[in-house]
């Protein structure tokens, strides 16, 4: 969720347009609210879809059968008009996040919790089906979450869409092995879907392409030692023959029959937070609404009201949903009786109280020292049980949710009195220098520029915190998180700043020299520095975090720009002024390489598993070997007049990054490539323009500087825009 920006409309279908829920196959969608309070997910339909005639009869056939279920997990559709000049849909508001989103945020879900969404999404089909239909797009991004159970959206637009060859990318892996777009179709492909979707809630992984044993292997994985039927019926649901494949009556009965009406909290606790989060900032999006004009915008808004009150007053949407009673609408809208929606509300979030007194220096640190000590025992905890992440995901990926290392970097995280006193900066001048850096949980983004840093809780637009930093740093540090989010690190003139978030305590460490550059383990247990003025060229030191101890002093021909570690932590990497990039093996630390065209570059990306360095030479992009130097891939861009100046690797999605300027210093476009093969990747009709930019270390999200409008922008790998660091 995000506020409108001045790209968005700001009124639809008779609904007022409050903030940007996300974005499919279909068009974005957005929070909307009736004059009468009533609340709707509307989306804005392309124009192209809409005149589809295809997709038009689909969706005004399959709209008729959809309003006749009547089930608490079918979220139903209000209302559409593809005809209109704007054309929309809208559906009734669910207070809380896609699935996707909360494994992507909070980790895979136990057994408990899998059983309850099977359980719901089981009871939701059998209604679908018995009422004649098909979903035919069931994904961890149709499924919400809230406090009752899992709710399923966009029942019949799905299956238009997929009449009409409309998709999403990525949609496929969910598919049943003999499903084709636009071809014969039967509840059986929604059972395939159903395993698949639980599939990935399991093991936070998209199914791959190795067919349905591997998703039953990765399911009976993520049930491991729990007395459950579910992997047993599951099996079944992925099994490659369809006539072997239970329907959705059958399975609900295999795992227990329906939900209770009001089911105990069945979350684990980072993902029941999340949930609340959800509900607070939808409860304040549908209170707000972004004044000023848009694309869109209905000039008849707030007249086109519903022409008969609802039969009963409208619940708050958020637990349980009732089966409602619903208004129906004036023409020419097609709205769809026996639906309705109703406001949300809810109180919003509050910060901790600060602490009373300041303590001593000592004490300070010590307090510093047992937030990364337990960050670091955290990592060491998930290699030892055996919960280590693979080489292409991140813990925001697959860390376990009932085995969580603390986590700091959330609002609530923060000690209030680091709250910024005045509206922190949001446009920025391409030649003003600064430096992008994503938490741990990409959750929060840093903004770190010259005499400070500000933390962001991109998601709300909100600013978090704003650290003072020296100004006599020049370009700005880069900041770096302990890898629990508790401990934010920058350099400085005397050496690096350390600021505990939760307490809002300062000190610093590796005193004595300039700091320029920074960077924590993936462990927690060392803190990289890049010091300035060493009297035997010992650039880098690495520091107990824990102490403030420089526990080796390594090499260097030149002061450090930036470092980054591996993710397995065996490689560094740092950019050397005007040199090149200095790697260090850190199993043999006295052993340091050079690469590179000696430019000084900070362009370059370390492969998770520390095989490769990805840097920008000349025209291109190009993989080398950290070992010998020697170049072992090349990533060539399209023909262009730009000039390749950023590189970054997304762990998600196995691609390789880069951004281009033209010759005017303007952001040109965002290419991408299979790190694997090195072929172009196929993005967005119009990728994003951004420079410079940084990864979430999940790989999920880019934050970069967008052209045109100098403002900092957050997109998800499909490049949907997805937040704006705004006032």
């Amino acid at each position: 969720m995000r506020p409108l920006t001045p790209d968005d409309p700001t009124h639809l279908g008779g609904y007022r347009l409050t903030a940007h829920l996300g974005s499919g196959a279909l068009g974005p969608v957005f929070a909307g609210v009736r004059e009468d309070g009533g609340a709707a997910a509307v989306r804005a339909v392309r124009a192209e879809d809409a005149a589809d005639p295809a997709f038009h009869s689909l969706l005004d056939r399959e709209a008729e059968i959809v309003a006749r279920i009547r089930n608490r997990f079918v979220v139903p559709l209000l209302g559409h008009d593809l005809a209109a000049a704007h054309p929309w849909t809208a559906s009734a508001y669910v207070s809380g996040p896609s699935l996707l989103d909360l494994v992507h945020r909070t980790g895979p879900l136990p057994a408990s919790a899998l059983a309850h969404i099977a359980r719901g999404l089981a009871e939701a089909l059998d209604h679908v089906h018995a009422a004649g239909t098909i979903h035919l797009g069931l994904t961890p991004a149709h499924v919400l979450v809230d406090a009752a159970g899992p709710r399923l959206v966009d029942a019949g637009i799905r299956r238009a869409a997929d009449g009409a060859r409309i998709t999403s990318p990525g949609d496929s892996v969910y598919w049943a092995p003999e499903h084709l777009p636009g071809d014969r179709s039967a509840p059986t492909d929604d059972l395939y879907s159903l395993g698949a979707v639980l599939a990935f809630a399991a093991t936070g992984r998209a199914p791959s392409g190795n067919g349905p044993a591997a998703l039953v292997d990765a399911l009976r994985a993520g049930s491991a030692g729990a007395a459950s039927p579910l992997p047993d019926a599951l099996t079944a649901c992925l099994d490659v023959r369809p006539e072997h494949r239970p329907s959705a009556a059958e399975l609900l009965r295999a795992l227990g029959g329906p939900l209770p009406d009001d089911p105990e909290p069945w979350l684990p606790s980072r993902a029941r937070a999340l949930v609340a989060r959800f509900e607070e900032d939808s409860a304040t999006a549908l209170r707000t609404a972004r004044p000023g004009p848009g694309t869109g915008q209905d000039p008849a808004a707030g007249a086109a009201t519903d022409a008969r009150e609802p039969a009963a007053p409208q619940p708050r949407l958020e637990g349980r949903p009732a089966d409602r009673p619903g208004a129906v609408p004036a023409s020419p809208r097609r709205e769809h009786p026996g639906t309705g929606s109703g406001p949300a509300t809810g109180s919003g979030s509050g910060f901790r109280s600060p602490a009373a007194t300041r303590a001593p220096r000592a004490a300070r640190r010590r307090r510093v020292a047992v937030r990364i000590a337990a960050a670091a025992g955290a990592a060491v905890l998930f290699v030892t049980t055996g919960l280590a992440v693979t080489a292409t995901l991140s813990s925001e990926d697959v860390q376990p949710a009932d085995v969580q290392a603390p986590d700091c970097s959330s609002p609530v995280g923060i000690d209030p009195a680091l709250a910024p006193t005045e509206e922190p900066r949001t446009r920025f001048s391409p030649d003003v220098p600064f430096r992008l850096s994503f938490s741990p949980n990409g959750s929060v983004l840093a903004v770190s520029q010259v005499g400070g840093v500000d933390l962001w809780d991109w998601d709300r637009s909100s600013p978090l915190a704003a650290i003072p930093t020296d100004g006599s740093v020049v370009p700005p540090s880069p900041v770096s998180f302990s890898p629990n989010g508790c401990v934010l690190v920058h350099g400085g003139p005397d050496g690096a700043a350390v600021t505990d978030l939760p307490t809002g305590e300062a000190t610093r460490v590796g005193g004595g020299s300039a700091v320029h550059s920074v960077a924590f383990s993936p462990d927690g247990g060392t803190l990289a520095v890049g010091v300035e003025g060493d009297p035997d060229n010992r650039l880098l030191h690495l520091l107990d975090p824990a102490t403030g101890e420089t526990v080796s002093a390594l090499a260097g021909s030149a002061r450090l720009g930036a470092l980054r570690y591996s993710a397995d932590g065996g490689t560094l990497v740092g950019s050397e002024d005007n040199a090149g990039f200095a790697v260090w093996r850190l199993d043999r630390p006295g052993d340091v390489s050079l690469i590179g065209d000696g430019s000084g570059s900070e362009a370059f990306a370390v492969l998770p598993d520390g095989s490769g360095i990805l840097l920008v030479q000349s025209d291109r992009v190009v993989l080398v070997d950290p070992g010998t130097g020697e170049v072992e891939r090349e990533f060539v861009p399209p023909p262009g007049d730009g000039v390749l100046v950023d590189v970054a690797y997304s762990r998600s999605t196995g691609r390789v990054l880069a951004a281009r300027l033209d010759a005017a210093m303007g952001a040109e476009s965002v290419v991408a490539w299979d790190v694997r093969t090195a072929e172009r990747v196929r993005l967005a009709e119009d990728p994003p323009a951004v420079y410079p930019m940084v990864l979430s270390p999940s790989g999920n999200h880019l934050a970069g500087l967008r052209a045109g409008s100098h403002d900092i922008a957050v997109y998800d790998m499909d490049f949907s825009l997805v937040g704006v660091l705004a006032q």
